[in-house]
């Protein structure tokens, strides 16, 4: 088997290949309404010839969304105006290989790259058995993204560092007021996994408003955003 240290350099050359082919253009809606009823601009106009470039290209950003408790479907049978969009100008993965369906093992894999015995993470945080956090000295898909030039923000759900999923002693998220979050102190956790801007589960409003006000941020690099909401 392999060590993670060995598998690193497969790991930032397929994040680099994925970097491209998820790339999405994300311009905030201004201008008239003949403008904004237009059709959307094409994600990358650029044919895919199956060569990764020496660098990515600059000024697109990469937004990843990810949620808990959905099924796939192949064609929806309601109408999903914002999702068919999304879809239809950015990258949609619909070959997935997962090696648990629970949260906190799924995501330890998605965000770094590396199997579960690598991770440590085999079951959701909460129980007796799963009492420490993903390691941060693994490196996320954050630090790796950080060294290609992005900034890297993380919104919504985490579910792999035990402070973050009870910040305060004795409550649920669900039971605390916005200003009992901590919000400096799960700044510096997230930092160490390699993420900006991240201010704690919350409502699934609060995180769309957050993210749209991070993309329209003039920041002077291409940002990736990571967009959890939670099944809550």
């Amino acid at each position: 088997m392999k060590e993670p240290n060995k598998i690193d350099g497969n790991r930032r050359h397929l994040l680099k290949g994925l970097g491209i082919a998820a790339v999405v253009s994300l311009l905030p809606e201004t201008g008239n309404a003949a403008q904004n009823n237009a059709a959307p601009k094409a994600a990358w106009d650029i044919p895919f010839t199956g060569e990764i470039p020496d660098t990515l290209p600059e000024g697109y950003n990469i937004l990843l969304i990810t949620c808990d408790q959905e099924r796939y479907f192949e064609r929806y049978p309601f109408p999903v105006p914002g999702r068919e969009r999304l879809m239809k100008t950015g990258i949609t993965f619909t070959n997935h290989q997962n090696t648990a369906n629970v949260c906190t093992p799924s995501r330890s894999v998605m965000y770094t790259g590396l199997h579960m015995p690598h991770t440590r993470m085999f079951d959701n945080l909460g129980f007796p058995w799963m009492n420490y956090d993903l390691d941060p000295e693994l490196r996320t898909v954050g630090h790796m993204m950080r060294e290609l030039g992005y900034y890297t923000a993380y919104k919504g759900k985490w579910h792999l560092t035990r402070e973050i999923d009870q910040p305060v002693a004795g409550k649920s998220v669900e039971e605390m007021d916005l200003g009992e979050i901590p919000t400096p102190r799960l700044h510096e956790i997230m930092e160490k996994y390699g993420f900006s801007d991240y201010h704690g589960i919350g409502d699934v409003i609060g995180k769309v408003r957050a993210a749209i006000s991070l993309i329209q941020s003039p920041r002077g690099r291409p940002l990736v955003g990571y967009v959890t909401p939670a099944a809550r």
